[in-house]
């Protein structure tokens, strides 16, 4: 083989042999992932706002960047935490974060139902109804007639004899959020904030009150409400402070 050949062949090995140097001493990345993508609810109204987090990692330990995406003018805030504020249009709207560690990504979607409403009155029921029952369970309870209201009575009353709230059925139903039997002190109780009417469903909003009771090994507490009677289907959501 030629002189000149030979150089070309040890040149072209030389510059193979750096590559692959090079390549090795590169370290593989490993993609950044989004473990959680959640909202403080994901049911509000128009012009409401709440708070969206993003919780992620990345296996490098690489600093990550944020990019969210939604509805115009509707994200404040920046980093893994923001401020999402209800359109003022009523619809389903999706909220996108991605993570980025500078070469790879990933992302995550959650859907939120604004709603425009309708506020409806409603009265709360005397404080002897809430004396005279029992309720262990924690949950929620829609009453329409009148059968099962005194049927719930009859299950869950504390004391004999009891007085049970008389309801007009035929014009009024009955909703009550339960606390439930709990082990030990509580500072709060199931409050009913709000009652409306959205996209023909009563949504009824419920938060915690101030316990004002005495502190007892067990204790329970609810709130019961009368509202004008109708047939739309009800849904609760939960609005902490």
């Amino acid at each position: 083989m030629c002189y000149k050949c030979w150089r070309l062949f040890f040149l072209f090995l030389l510059i193979f042999t750096a590559c692959r140097k090079n390549t090795a001493l590169e370290p593989l990345n490993s993609a950044p992932q989004i473990i959680q993508l959640t909202a403080t609810t994901n049911v509000i109204f128009v012009t409401e706002s709440i708070e969206v987090k993003c919780v992620a990692t990345d296996p490098d330990g690489d600093s990550l960047n944020y990019y969210w995406d939604s509805a115009p003018n509707s994200i404040r805030g920046q980093g893994s935490s923001v401020t999402w504020i209800a359109p003022e249009k009523a619809a389903q709207y999706s909220i996108t974060c991605k993570v980025s560690d500078g070469k790879a990504e990933d992302s995550s979607m959650l859907e939120i139902y604004v709603f425009d409403y309708d506020t409806l009155a409603f009265v709360e029921l005397s404080r002897r109804a809430h004396e005279s029952l029992w309720v262990p369970e924690r949950g929620k309870k829609v009453f329409r007639e009148s059968e099962e209201w005194v049927t719930f009575w009859d299950k869950h009353i504390r004391c004999t004899p009891y007085w049970i709230p008389a309801i007009d059925f035929d014009s009024l139903m009955v909703i009550g959020v339960f606390l439930g039997a709990l082990c030990g002190c509580t500072n709060y109780n199931p409050v009913i904030e709000s009652v409306v009417i959205a996209h023909d469903t009563i949504v009824v909003a419920t938060g915690d009150g101030v316990w004002t009771g005495s502190c007892l090994a067990e204790t329970t507490d609810m709130h019961l409400i009368t509202i004008k009677k109708n047939d739309l289907p009800v849904v609760f959501v939960y609005k902490p402070e």
